[in-house]
This record gives structure tokens, C-alpha cells and sequence, in this order.
């Protein structure tokens, strides 16, 4: 029986791989022979390994060690970001969020107690006016931390 010369829509299609991964991965493996109209074939057993790398009849091991290789080491970083993480080296963007915010609402609303305790000690004689002031005071202060502009303020 005479070998069949394979093209890459035909290479393509039998294996069921996208023509341009067999194209990509032929490039290196010299055609068997040429058609008519002057495109590249390849055997069957020459295609099989260029396109999985194969040699001797077993699947190469390079990719194989390479990716076990990588496996391991992500792992191994697996395990590392575990470890500090259960040794209080590291904590979630989650959990950071949720307690910085928790400690916002509590500086505010300190902040916001501020005006009618310290009102009446500052004016004793007008306390609803120097309440109004320092509330005021403490909102555009809390506004601009919120919105992040409190770096470049003055003191």
C-alpha cells in the first residue's frame, strides 16, 4: 500500500485541529512532496510528529516535564501565600476593604460629635452658631477625605 500525502486542510481536518495550528507546527517539518498546484504534503507518520512530538513512537517528554515543572512551582506558591497568609503576613483586599471601612464609620461618626459637645464650651453665648461653624468645618473635612484631596490640603 502507497502512503498517502497529506495536505494541511486535509491534516486539518482528519485531526481536528485548526489549520493554521497545523500550518504553525509543519513549518519546521520538511513537505514529503508537492501537489499539482505546487502546495506541500506529508505523510501521515511525518506530520503526526511534527504536530505532537512525537518521537519513537512515545510523546516527547519536554512538554511534559516543562509543564510538571510548572505545576510544582505554582504550587509551591500556592503553599507559600497559604502559609503567610495563616501567619498574618498577608490578609484578602476583602477583608482589608471591610475593616477600613468599619474604621471610617467610626471616625466619622466621632468627628460628628464633636460639633455640639465642643459648641457650648467654645460660645457659650451663641452655642448654635459655633455648632453650625464646626459642623460645617467637619464636613468639608470628611468630603475631602472621601474624595481623596486631603494629601495636598494645609493643616
Amino acid at each position: 500500500m502507497t502512503p498517502k500525502a497529506w495536505s494541511v486542510n486535509g491534516l486539518a481536518a482528519e485531526l481536528g485541529l485548526d489549520r493554521r495550528t497545523v500550518a504553525k507546527r509543519l513549518a519546521s517539518a520538511l513537505p514529503h512532496s508537492l501537489a499539482p498546484d505546487g502546495s506541500p504534503r506529508w505523510r501521515l507518520n511525518e506530520a503526526i510528529r511534527a504536530l505532537f512530538d512525537v518521537e519513537d513512537g512515545r510523546r516527547a517528554r519536554i512538554d511534559i516535564d516543562e509543564a510538571r515543572q510548572r505545576k510544582i512551582a505554582a504550587e509551591a506558591r500556592l503553599a507559600e501565600l497559604e502559609l503567610a497568609r495563616q501567619e498574618g503576613e498577608v490578609v484578602a483586599v476583602e477583608d482589608v476593604g471591610i475593616e477600613v471601612e468599619r474604621r471610617y464609620s467610626a471616625v466619622r461618626a466621632r468627628l460628628m460629635a464633636l460639633p455640639p459637645k465642643l459648641a457650648p464650651m467654645l460660645c457659650p453665648e451663641e452655642p448654635v452658631v459655633a455648632q453650625a461653624m464646626i459642623e460645617a468645618a467637619v464636613i468639608e473635612a470628611l468630603a475631602e477625605l472621601s474624595e481623596g484631596g486631603a494629601d495636598d490640603a494645609d493643616p
